[in-house]
């Protein structure tokens, strides 16, 4: 499908460089993109944006001129697609505003986390034209959501590598994920397997575990997309903890698949997926995670490559933007 001179503003939520991609991608089909983030730049900078953020007049501040710019780019730019990213970290005016100064761009949001998570965000789908979500469970309960799983980015460029570890974790620290990761530490530790971890976190939470001894394998900085790419392709499986109020496969599980990796994970909706292969994705419960000794040593069994473009990133431009 062609996007040849299709107008998007694109508002993403700075998410390591996935809207630049995205964008990328878009114009190299045709399409004219002006991209977007929800909040300012100057907010999501670590670790002076997490401070800024809580002092409330500052934040109320910055966040409403952004806004306003976003506005009157909507009100000129003429566009045939607005597409929201998430739609959380913005206020509710602002989208009613860019509904009000854009009344024929089809405007269109996409939730690549669960609404169990962002309540908030459920007033808000009325304003959208169309509303697709990440997780099947949000598709099922809210009449109108579409379902469609994440992506993973051409890798087609992506070299085979050299094994250097048996399993990886990369990914934000939140919820029960530093005590999964511990117990799942110490279980490849009995089985002799080599492990890389790699969790982030912001400043105040850094110092905290630094100051009990836990800050092992936890960082302030968030490792590039080419780093994060490369680790787990030097990987044999790949670590999932997802949220565990979330149902939807995260972005880590999708790019396994782009990169032909066995996945390990909490995430028990996975066996509802027509990739699903107990050869290739071991589901585990965190609190006892057993892992068969045949599932860690076998090789991964390669998907058939309709399946495995279903999630790649082309097909779900066309079926977001359609």
């Amino acid at each position: 499908m062609s996007f040849a001179g299709r107008k998007i503003l694109f508002i993403g939520i700075g998410f390591y460089d996935y809207e630049a991609s995205i964008a990328d991608r878009i114009e190299k089909r045709g399409g004219i993109v002006t991209s977007c983030t929800d909040r300012p730049a100057l907010l999501r900078k670590r670790p002076w944006g997490g401070i800024l953020s809580r002092i409330t007049f500052l934040r109320r501040f910055f966040q409403k001129k952004h806004e306003e710019h976003i506005v009157n780019l909507a009100k000129t730019g003429n566009y045939d697609q607005i597409l929201f990213i998430k739609a959380v970290d913005c206020s509710f005016g602002f989208i009613k505003s860019l509904r009000e100064v854009s009344p024929k761009s089809e405007l269109i949001l996409y939730e690549w986390d669960s609404l169990k998570r962002f309540p908030s965000v459920l007033e808000r789908l009325p304003i959208f034209d169309r509303v697709l979500s990440f997780d099947r469970k949000d598709a099922l309960d809210y009449p109108g959501v579409e379902f469609r799983p994440l992506f993973f980015r051409n890798v087609d460029n992506v070299k085979k590598e050299k094994t250097d570890f048996d399993l990886v974790f990369i990914g934000l620290l939140h919820s029960s994920r530093l005590s999964g990761v511990r117990k799942i530490q110490q279980k490849a530790a009995s089985e002799g397997l080599s492990m890389y971890v790699y969790m982030t976190t912001n400043l105040i939470t850094w110092i905290k575990l630094w100051l009990k001894g836990q800050s092992k394998d936890v960082h302030v900085k968030q490792l590039d997309y080419k780093n994060v790419i490369s680790i787990n392709n030097r990987s044999s499986i790949v670590l999932d903890l997802p949220h565990p109020d979330q149902m939807g496969l995260t972005m880590r599980s999708i790019e396994s698949i782009g990169l032909d990796k066995k996945i390990i994970t909490t995430g028990r909706d996975i066996i509802n997926y027509d990739f699903y292969n107990p050869k290739n994705v071991c589901v585990i419960d965190i609190d006892d995670p057993c892992i068969s000794s045949e599932f860690l040593s076998s090789f991964y069994d390669d998907l058939d490559d309709k399946t495995k473009s279903n999630y790649s990133l082309d097909k779900w431009l066309s079926d977001v933007l359609r």
